[in-house]
């Protein structure tokens, strides 16, 4: 697990650190509370994005043309250490039962996440309210969008390897 870690007595944070990954925690260290925003911003906004494409680029780093430079550095540090193999796959292409199914559902739930996300990030929702929002997010049919994808990856994985039953959803 990769922790984020702000705080502004380098001393106090270098002992911290030195815990936490003794206890096997990546941990990325920021000394000030805007550093300390901007890096989960950008974490975010790397995170929701499909950087499935982003090795196929020449240059992916125009992707992050507004990302300052502690942004920039948190994008490289996941580019460089992201399991590639938890991607999901290019090839896993959706048949039209399946687009249909996730498209009724999808656009909705990404702007309703776009939406708060952030405001939890930056102070703005309180993390009391977490848990209402994992709850509308389900209620809008996140699992059938799940579902939808899952098909597709399985329906991939059976193209890939003979003998294995393609997907009846």
């Amino acid at each position: 697990m990769r922790v984020l870690l702000v705080e502004d007595e380098k001393a106090l944070s270098s002992a911290i650190c030195q815990v936490l990954k003794r206890e096997k925690f990546a941990v990325d260290p920021v000394y000030t509370g805007t550093d300390g925003l901007d890096y989960a911003h950008a974490a975010y906004l790397f995170a929701t994005g499909n950087r499935t494409r982003l090795p196929f680029m020449q240059d992916y780093k125009r992707c992050f043309a507004d990302f300052n430079e502690v942004q920039l550095k948190m994008a490289e540090l996941y580019m460089s250490e992201c399991n590639k193999e938890r991607d999901y796959p290019l090839g896993a292409v959706m048949n039209n039962d399946q687009k249909e199914s996730y498209n009724t559902v999808a656009a909705d739930i990404a702007t309703y996440i776009s939406e708060n996300v952030l405001q939890f990030i930056y102070g703005q929702k309180d993390m009391a309210e977490w848990d209402s929002f994992i709850d509308t997010v389900k209620s809008m049919g996140i699992d059938t969008a799940i579902e939808a994808k899952q098909a597709a990856y399985d329906d991939y994985l059976s193209a890939r390897s003979p003998g294995r039953q393609k997907s009846s959803r």
